[in-house]
């Protein structure tokens, strides 16, 4: 007699419905897994950067019958129990209970995945979801074999047919409605010209500026494009998130920019809280007219003749919302419009999907022929918001294809924007060099591009290390990974913009930023200078020597405290180090930076008795400071201060830290006879503020201009006991080798930092005790004698220079640093051979090492091979393709190989690149007037 089944009508009838679903859910499982991407077949595989419709309404009805089967699945197996648990058949009952648990952990799942994305993070979730999809049918059909009442030939057949039958629909379906994959379009701006056999193939031949931008482009003179060439719907940038218009009026009422309604994030917020937190606050939101100093340097080049044209050069990185859309060509344009108070969009980056070239002014891509591969993506709310997001979590991969290209992680990206030149069409001018944080960057040790380099870091760092650093994801990111998520406050030096929207706490966290092991200030040491000789010269003339006799360098006045003589005059110097800065200190707009050390005496009462770098009443700085900066000036040799690039002619100075390296300011001080007996206090601070008080009041001209933060970025200080000239505590005249004596083995680096910066300024004899201190305090460290080589080098002395790199040899035996320095010293000395072995030797591991290849360049040169020449300097071009010397070596070696076509184009590219000889001119007749400027652009000088 044949087992009768334990379910009632009632319950049969709930248990097809549930099969029914599950069939369809494990057709469509099987169908999405196949064209997932993980499978062999071309033909089923989804292009990339896409989406196809049908695919994602699959995915929807995986959701949604999903979460219809949970109710009725769940009332089947709690009425089922209430029967099946009295007969208590051993095997169903085992059977049943995993097929339960993994029906639990498929809900579960699903539901997690549901809410919190189908992303890397959270991979285990999903891998359990796939595993119970597959495991909970076995499970099923073995809780079904081992039942009374086991399923029936017909029965399986029909369910394998129904389920198959699916699969094979869905699939037809699939490959009917699939889009073909989308086109690319190579690279805007990559060159290459036909090459004799023998020669390297030469991209700049016929010559064509990599940054020179052609005038019928639509957004000439800017670098940037759309795929098509044509105008962008600011929608693509900012996905019609425009804010409340009530809002965004009260808040140019209040400040007169938009700062609080976050135009272009309310779609990315809905599953990036944390991100649209951090951008809101930092300085690439307030990138357009929401910054008031931006808009008013634009106002004013917009003035000028041609500036509504000339203004879009500004654009590609400050206004692509604006720009892209042809807005920036109107004469008529609203500065105040909620595109123009948009700033850079989440999308105004995310959005590029490639570079040019390494030439910057937003030398990028946005493309506008990919359609969008997400269904509703317009919904702002309701039904299709939901299904919307839905698809996002369910498939995220396609949205991070789009949304982080594989150069996002590189410096690259950072370069587009953050190197800059200007030309003709925008000076009306040349070529000039503007701000270029990205080859400071890449030849540098930090980048481990440059083997010259004072300190070479164990690991290399890209900007994004260091300005988007590990933040606590604290509002839900999806994005997080470990509960963290990159920074997109993007903090740098820029106090000035959270200043007048009043955001106390992105200043803290800037200048905590600015502090954080960036840059060290030494008060180190003390010059004495005994009084000079008078001798006749070689013309019978009384003269003093070029030098004084004698010169004692008393270092690390911390620690040895020499005493001070009432009435004598001491020379102080001080030692700024950059210490973390992966650029030069400071980068960007040097022109209306202000970076300067504060240098104050003090006796023990309190009184000042000296100060340079003080701020006064109106809040200029003391004009004879120590300053960190650049000065241009116009065709008038009038100083720029209204942040008006255009009009740069000439280059008076600048000063700046490079990676690594460090500067040395001197300051000469009188000590008062009736101090005998006291203590001074010797005291140095490297202070910042953002903008030069000049342009801020330019800026706020008719209003209240507000007094921008000075942040203390490092400081130290000494005290020093004054002794009378007549008392038994006499000065000691020694050198810095003899003070190092009284060092601690880790004091090497403040005796090199001292050394470096003396070099950089020109005082070999300085830098060269220096050295020799670092020698002594560790005489197994390379660092002191691989740096008394580069200061014999730069003498001329080979011999000496050859002595410290065997030295170095014997310490490091091969060290690729060090067959710089030999390769330097090979060349001055005529074996080019050598040199070029050497060169060759840095290169294996310095690929990108720029200098090393311009010498391997000049040394074939030299040696006459021409033809060998030309690879090493096309290297250098491809590294920086606006290397002046690289291109002027391409035209010798082109006009010895007879070459005259070529060497006429190398010609071309040289003098686009040269310095113009009339810009000593202007800056001749700048310093004449300005004579503070003058004597603070002096490589050595002494404040007194």
């Amino acid at each position: 007699m044949p087992a009768k089944s334990v379910l009632t009508p009632g319950q049969k009838r709930l248990l097809r419905f549930v099969l029914a679903l599950a069939a369809f859910l494990l057709a469509n499982t099987l169908y999405l897994a196949a064209t997932r991407g993980m499978n062999e077949l071309e033909a089923l595989a989804i292009p990339p950067h896409t989406l196809p419709k049908f695919y994602q309404g699959m995915i929807l009805a995986h959701t949604w019958v999903g979460m219809a089967i949970l109710l009725p699945m769940a009332a089947f197996v709690a009425w089922h129990l209430t029967n099946a648990w009295r007969r208590r058949h051993g095997g169903v009952v085992w059977s049943g209970i995993p097929l339960v648990a993994g029906m639990a952990t498929l809900a579960l799942s699903g539901l997690y995945i549901l809410t919190e994305a189908n992303s890397r993070q959270n991979r285990g979730w999903f891998y359990a979801h796939l595993l119970c999809a597959l495991l909970v049918p076995a499970l099923y059909l073995t809780h079904r074999f081992l039942s009374m009442v086991k399923p029936s030939p017909r029965a399986r057949a029909s369910a394998a047919t129904v389920i198959a039958g699916l699969v094979a629909l869905l699939v037809g379906v699939h490959l009917a409605t699939k889009p073909p994959a989308p086109k690319r379009t190579a690279s805007v701006g990559a060159w290459t010209a036909d090459a004799d056999d023998a020669l390297p193939r030469d991209p700049f031949v016929p010559f064509v500026a990599r940054g020179d931008v052609p005038a019928d482009r639509v957004f000439f003179p800017a670098a940037a494009t759309t795929t098509t060439l044509g105008l962008l719907p600011a929608a693509v940038l900012t996905n019609n998130d425009l804010g409340d218009a009530e809002g965004r009026a009260r808040d140019l009422r209040e400040k007169g920019f938009v700062w609080r309604e976050k135009i272009g994030a309310t779609t990315c917020v809905r599953c990036h809280p944390d991100v649209v937190e951090q951008w809101s606050h930092s300085a690439h939101r307030f990138s357009s007219f929401n910054n008031p100093f931006y808009r008013k340097s634009v106002e004013l080049l917009r003035k000028e003749t041609n500036g509504v044209v000339r203004s879009k050069w500004c654009s590609s990185c400050h206004d692509p919302v604006v720009m892209l859309p042809g807005d920036m060509a109107k004469a008529d344009l609203d500065m105040e419009s909620a595109h123009g108070q948009a700033g850079l969009t989440c999308l105004s980056c995310h959005q590029i999907d490639r570079l040019h070239s390494r030439t910057g002014n937003g030398a990028y891509n946005i493309p506008d022929t990919e359609p969008e591969p997400y269904l509703f993506k317009d919904s702002k709310g309701g039904p299709g918001r939901l299904l919307h997001d839905m698809i996002v979590k369910a498939r995220p991969a396609v949205h991070k294809e789009q949304m982080l290209k594989p150069f996002f992680r590189t410096s690259e990206l950072c370069s587009a924007c953050h190197k800059v030149s200007l030309d003709v069409p925008v000076n009306n001018y040349r070529w000039l060099r503007g701000q270029n944080e990205f080859d400071n960057w890449h030849d540098s040790g930090v980048a481990l591009n440059a083997s010259r380099t004072f300190y070479l870091p164990p690991a290399k760092k890209v900007c994004q290390d260091c300005h988007m650093p590990p933040e606590e994801a604290t509002r839900g990111d999806v994005s997080a990974k470990g509960g963290k998520i990159r920074s997109h406050r993007f903090l740098a030096v820029n106090t000035a913009l959270p200043f007048v929207r009043d955001d106390r706490d992105t200043i803290r966290r800037t200048e905590e930023f600015l502090r954080d092991e960036k840059l060290r200030v030494d008060v180190f040491a003390l010059l004495r200078r005994f009084p000079p000789v008078f001798t006749p010269d070689l013309y019978g003339e009384v003269r003093p020597r070029a030098y004084w006799p004698e010169r004692a360098t008393l270092a690390l006045l911390d620690r040895t405290k020499p005493p001070l003589v009432a009435g004598e005059k001491v020379e102080v110097q001080v030692v700024v180090r950059n210490k973390g800065v992966g650029h030069t200190f400071p980068g960007g707009t040097n022109d209306s930076n202000e970076g300067w050390i504060d240098f104050r005496v003090t006796d023990d009462s309190g009184r000042e008795l000296f100060r340079s770098g003080a701020i006064g009443e109106d809040r200029h700085l003391d004009p004879k400071a120590h300053v960190y900066g650049a000065v241009f000036v116009n065709e008038n040799s009038e100083r720029i201060f209204r942040r008006d690039p255009q009009n740069f002619r000439a280059l008076v100075f600048a000063r700046v830290i490079g990676p690594g390296t460090a500067d040395v300011a001197r300051y000469e001080v009188s000590i008062p006879p009736e101090l005998a007996g006291r203590t001074l206090t010797i005291s140095a601070a490297l202070r910042w503020r953002k903008f030069e008080r000049r342009f801020t009041e330019f800026v706020y001209e008719g209003k209240p201009v507000p007094d921008l933060p000075v942040t203390t970025i490092a400081e130290s200080s000494v005290h020093l006991p004054v002794v009378s000239p007549d008392g038994e505590a006499k000065p000691q005249a020694s050198s810095e080798s003899e003070a190092a004596a009284l060092a601690k083995p880790e004091d090497w680096v403040r005796f090199n930092d001292h050394g470096i910066g003396l070099l950089l300024q020109g005082d070999t004899r300085g830098a060269l005790q220096a050295f020799k201190a670092v020698a002594a305090l560790d005489g197994k460290r390379i660092d002191g004698f691989r740096n008394q080589a580069r200061v014999w080098i730069q003498e001329g002395n080979l011999s000496e220079a050859y002595a410290m790199l065997r030295k170095c040899e014997e310490i490091a035996p091969g060290d690729p640093q060090s067959a710089w320095f030999w390769a330097q010293a090979l060349f001055k000395e005529g074996r080019f051979e050598d040199a070029a072995k050497a060169y060759q030797r840095v290169l294996e591991f310095f690929p990108e090492d720029r200098g090393a290849w311009f010498g391997l360049g000049q040394t074939y040169y030299r040696d006459r091979k021409f033809a060998e020449a030309l690879t090493p300097l096309l290297k250098v071009l491809e590294i920086d393709p606006e290397h002046r010397e690289a291109h002027y070596h391409r035209m010798l070696c082109y006009h010895n190989l007879g070459k005259e076509a070529e060497a006429k184009e190398a010609e071309k590219a040289y003098l686009k690149y040269q310095i113009d000889e009339d810009q000593e001119a202007r800056t001749n007749e700048f310093r004449r007037r300005n004579p503070d400027v003058n004597f603070d652009s002096l490589p050595i000088h002494v404040h007194s």
